[in-house]
C-alpha cells in the first residue's frame, strides 16, 4: 500500500526498482511488527506459531537486527531516499526499540513509542526535505 499505490496513482510505471522498493519497505514494517509479537507472547494461542513462539525472544531479536541490517543494505545500495541518515536513524532507533522489547512491556510501549516510528520518520523527512 505505501509503495505500489502510491506509484500507480501518479502513473509511474512498476519496475524491478520498484518492486525491490516494496521488498525494502516490506523488510521494515515486518521488524517494526516484532516488538508487539514479544509483547503478545504471553497471551497467543500456543498453536499460532508465532516468531516468539518458534523461535524465542532473543533469536526473534537477532532476527530483527538482521532484517533491518537488510533494510540499510538495500537503502545503501539502489540510494531510495535523499535523507540517508535520517533513514539510518529511524532503523537505529527501531533497533533498539527490538532490543529493549520484553514480555512484559510498559502499557504505551509499543502501542505509542513503536508505533510512533514510522510518523517520527515523516516527521523528519518533512523537515529536512
Amino acid at each position: 500500500m505505501t509503495v505500489f499505490l502510491p506509484l500507480t496513482l501518479e502513473g509511474v510505471s512498476l519496475r524491478e526498482l520498484s518492486f525491490m522498493y516494496g521488498f525494502q519497505r516490506y523488510l521494515f514494517v515486518i521488524a517494526a511488527t516484532l516488538p508487539f509479537e514479544i509483547r503478545d507472547l504471553k497471551l497467543d494461542h500456543p498453536n499460532l506459531s508465532t516468531w516468539p513462539q518458534r523461535w524465542g525472544v532473543k533469536n526473534t531479536k537477532i532476527l530483527g537486527f538482521v532484517l533491518l541490517i537488510f533494510f540499510l543494505f538495500l537503502e545503501a545500495f539502489f540510494n531510495f531516499s535523499y535523507c540517508f541518515e535520517i533513514t539510518i536513524m529511524i532503523a537505529f532507533i527501531l533497533m533498539v526499540f527490538i532490543l529493549i522489547s520484553k514480555k512484559e512491556q510498559p502499557k504505551y510501549f509499543s502501542s505509542f513509542w513503536v508505533e510512533g516510528i514510522p510518523i517520527l520518520w515523516l516527521f523528519l523527512k518533512k523537515i529536512f526535505l
